[in-house]
Formats: C-alpha cells, structure tokens, sequence
C-alpha cells in the first residue's frame, strides 16, 4: 500500500505512480516513445513526429541521406 495515496497500485499524480515502460528511445531527444506516440522509424532510428518537425531542414535531408549540394 502506498503511503502517499493509500492504494495498492498508485494513479497518476501520485509521487510513486510508475507509468508504462517506453517501447523505443528517440534517437533525437532521448526520451521513452510509448504506445501511442506517432513515431518514424528511418533506416533503424527512431524518432518522435514533433522532434522531426523541430529539426531544420538542413539536418532533416542529411537524416533522409539526401545529397545537399551548393552549385
């Protein structure tokens, strides 16, 4: 029994709620990517939508491996 909300499996808000484990880590900001969570999987990375989106152009085309070249 938890002492703070006195209940055996503790809710949210509770200072000892745990919540469900992550099925990936972002390969962008490091954190847990949980059902649910829109994600894109390239070449092997993953990577949550929003921290695609944050990404400047720049580094987004390196990511996809496209060639940027200046002329």
């Amino acid at each position: 029994m938890c002492m703070y909300c006195l209940t055996p499996t503790c809710p949210v808000g509770c200072p000892n709620y745990e919540g469900p484990d992550p099925e990936y880590v972002c390969d962008e900001c490091r954190e847990g990517i949980y059902p649910e969570d829109e994600f894109a999987d390239i070449d092997g990375k993953r990577y949550h939508l929003d921290c695609l989106s944050d990404m400047g152009t720049k580094k987004l085309l390196k990511l996809l491996d496209v060639d940027v070249r200046t002329a």
